[in-house]
């Protein structure tokens, strides 16, 4: 290993992190172009709104030249769409959340008759609960979400008694 932190090592995150933030702090303060409208980054996945695709392509041209090392892959929406980490981004005739899920997606979860404290089990429902209606823009949304989300724990042999009841408390807890 030359450069960089070697794959899987815990410190590759951090320090990962700190290096794209001390560095699109100094790229985006030299960029003399107009920049993007919204900018936010997660680690090295960024998020950015600009006024046209022109735009957009000077400034992706001009990350993409600023380090030998990194390389900026763009995407760009499709149909008023657009998946940024597991989040699907609509902007169609409302701007509107959803959970984003690659095509690859099975549904796979922790087994409820795994040999796992059952802690772990009430825990992972209470999460994806959360991260449903954190991402989730409207009730409508957060409701077929949450009936997906039960579909996928009942194929992993959650007893839907079980989920009934979880999904009231984190309703009940939440209003």
């Amino acid at each position: 290993q030359i450069d960089g932190c070697a794959m899987g090592s815990p410190l590759a995150p951090p320090l990962a992190n700190l290096f794209m933030g001390i560095n699109e702090t100094k790229w985006l303060e030299e960029y003399h172009r107009t920049g993007p409208i919204f900018y936010k980054r997660y680690v090295d996945d960024i998020f950015a709104i600009f006024e046209n695709e022109l735009q957009s392509n000077s400034f992706f041209d001009y990350l993409n030249n600023r380090h030998p090392n990194i390389t900026f892959t763009k995407k760009n929406n499709e149909n008023g769409q657009l998946p940024f980490l597991d989040i699907l981004i609509s902007n169609s005739s409302t701007f509107s959340t959803t959970i984003y899920r690659k095509t690859t997606y099975t549904g796979l979860l922790l087994n409820f008759k795994s040999f796992t404290p059952f802690q772990y089990k009430t825990r992972l429902i209470q999460t994806l609960l959360d991260r449903t209606y954190k991402i989730c823009s409207s009730w409508v949304i957060f409701d077929k979400e949450t009936r997906i989300l039960s579909k996928n724990l009942l194929r992993n042999m959650y007893p839907k008694r079980l989920l009934e009841k979880c999904i009231k408390k984190y309703l009940d807890k939440r209003f």
